[in-house]
């Protein structure tokens, strides 16, 4: 069971990187990205932080707005987690 817990946090941990990411890579504030999803700059900052898990449903409409597909955030590239791990 405790396998699991740690395959999901970096999993969590994946998805918050990828996300912060994107964003920092299209240029796009953390204000553009929670109006958009409705939510506040401090919540997107936790989700990329990795201190607040992101919902399916949020998930959704962030890749919307990034133009990219839901399975970018679970893409397993070890170049990235390498060279954006922090």
């Amino acid at each position: 069971m405790r396998e699991k817990n740690i395959e999901i946090n970096e999993i969590d941990k994946l998805v918050s990187r990828r996300l912060k990411h994107k964003r920092r890579e299209l240029g796009i504030s953390l204000s553009q990205l929670g109006k958009h999803i409705n939510v506040t700059v401090q919540q997107i900052q936790k989700y990329e932080s990795g201190v607040n898990r992101i919902s399916s449903g949020k998930l959704y409409y962030i890749a919307k707005y990034l133009d990219v597909p839901v399975s970018y955030f679970f893409e397993d590239d070890w170049q990235f987690l390498m060279v954006n791990a922090a």
